[in-house]
């Protein structure tokens, strides 16, 4: 067992060992041969340390990259100034919520992890979660409330964060992957292939379906999309169905948008095809083979957003036209 972290402080790592996700699992990496290099060196020489990931609040597009925090407005597509710093060097994870935008950080080597709550209009940050020895993981958003997965890697803890901000602590006594929220609750994956959901009424965590190689997901419309392998699972919440879709290539990562399901997936040379699926169905319904290496897809404001690394290793955002598929740069993040 671990003592409950403070605001500002909790125990926890091994002396000698960090763990770092890496390609959506989490591998573990001698602190000696650093995971992210220090940030004094130029951006270009840290690209593919933090993959991209967008989140939006508003007509804002925030995102993450090695390159720090970013954020664009959807409207005219151009970068906005964002001043907020964050209590670690480097942004690595990004939630939003109800105007703000929550943004896990990490020290160098995955060895120390924040939770800040920045206020989209004003742009004015504040620490929410404070570790000095164990990392950050994931945020995910959903009902009202935000959740972020912490500690070490072979026992991670969930931190809840209500309207009331201050975090509520809930074990999980296993090792997990990627977290995903609803109005229900938050889904987990774990290393062992099992989709966790924990009901924030009564913080019971149950295991509601086993699904080997389970990494990726995301949650919305009664349902949860989990990448596993190369195939889309889709679990529905209240029948419990489970329906599997070959994909033909890993899956990376997944959004829900209004009315379809976005998927990156990457194959044995490292190209990056998206998938447009039905959210009824879960039939694929177009694919298209992507420039760059992207990393996370969102859909805001009525347009679809990618973010990832281009052919220079550089962090960048591009639009993609969501009937044709069609990829158009819009700005390095760099």
């Amino acid at each position: 067992m671990f003592p409950e972290p403070s605001l500002f402080d909790s125990a926890g790592l091994d002396s000698q060992w960090a763990a770092a996700r890496i390609g959506g699992v989490r591998t573990l990496v001698a602190i000696t041969a650093t995971v992210l290099v220090a940030v004094t060196l130029p951006a270009s020489a840290r690209a593919g340390g933090v993959p991209v990931q967008l989140a939006a609040t508003g007509h804002l597009l925030w995102a993450v990259s090695d390159s720090g925090l970013s954020a664009f407005d959807t409207r005219t597509q151009r970068r906005v100034v964002v001043r907020p710093t964050t209590p670690y060097p480097y942004a690595t994870r990004l939630a939003a919520s109800s105007g703000s935008v929550w943004v896990a950080s990490i020290a160098n080597g995955y060895i120390s992890g924040a939770v800040s709550r920045i206020d989209a209009r004003t742009q004015r940050a504040k620490t929410m979660l404070r570790l000095a020895h164990q990392p950050v993981w994931d945020l995910c958003a959903g009902g009202g409330l935000i959740w972020a997965l912490y500690g070490p890697s072979t026992n991670t803890r969930l931190a809840r964060f209500g309207p009331a901000a201050h975090p509520h602590f809930i074990a999980l006594h296993t090792r997990t992957n990627w977290c995903a929220a609803d109005k229900s609750g938050v889904w987990i994956t774990t290393a062992d292939g099992r989709l966790l959901h924990v009901d924030p009424r009564a913080d019971a965590v149950a295991t509601v379906a086993h699904i080997p190689a389970a990494v990726t997901l995301a949650a919305g419309g009664g349902s949860v999309w989990v990448g596993a392998g190369t195939h889309v699972v889709r679990y529905d919440e209240s029948s419990h169905r489970v329906q599997s879709i070959a994909t033909g290539s890993t899956v990376d990562t997944m959004a829900i948008g209004p009315a379809r399901i976005w998927v990156l997936t990457t194959n044995r040379r490292g190209q990056t095809t998206l998938l447009r699926l039905n959210p009824i169905t879960g039939r694929i319904q177009a694919r298209q083979r992507l420039a760059g290496s992207p990393t996370d897809v969102h859909e805001s404001d009525a347009r679809v957003w990618l973010g990832g690394l281009d052919a220079r290793r550089t962090p960048t955002l591009w639009t993609i036209e969501p009937h044709t598929l069609k990829q158009r740069r819009i700005a390095s993040l760099a």
